[in-house]
């Protein structure tokens, strides 16, 4: 619910129901799992349950955040074996208000310190391995000979 109505779609929702359905195929992929939350936390709190016993290190411990709280920590479950179950069909709603934490975190910039901190995560695995290929396709180069040109962005 937003300012009292119903919202069942919004380019929001559509973009968060993308990220998930690959995990109604791929439930045990730490892979998968990563490449969806690697763009944005696409999980609705409110609508988690997980068997705490099961879980290997502490969640929503960390007061780094104020608004990403909820993305560490399915960040951190991310990497821990166990699976991700989506579940396409609406089974809740959830109201967004004007006076919420997250609303109050955008007003104030912090939002978008706390994705960055959260996409940095993420990425630094992804440079890495663009980092290997790089330097694997520089040797093949030198051991043929070939001249290659690379553009770094």
């Amino acid at each position: 619910f937003k300012n009292n109505h119903l919202v069942k779609t919004n380019t929001n929702l559509k973009i968060k129901r993308i990220l998930l359905f690959p995990l109604k195929f791929f439930k045990k992929s730490i892979f998968v799992r990563r490449r969806s939350l690697s763009l944005g936390c696409c999980i609705c709190c409110p609508a988690v349950s997980f068997n705490k016993d099961k879980v290997k290190t502490p969640l929503f411990q960390n007061d780094e955040f104020r608004s990403d709280v909820d993305w560490q920590a399915w960040e951190i479950l991310s990497k821990q074996k166990g699976k991700f179950l989506y579940i396409s069909e609406a089974l809740m709603f959830h109201r967004v208000h004007d006076d919420s934490e997250t609303s109050k975190v955008i007003a104030d910039n912090k939002r978008t310190t706390e994705d960055l901190a959260m996409f940095k995560k993420f990425c630094q695995i992804l440079l890495l391995n663009s980092y290997v290929r790089y330097i694997v396709i520089l040797k093949k180069a030198i051991v043929n000979k070939d001249i290659y040109v690379f553009f770094l962005y």
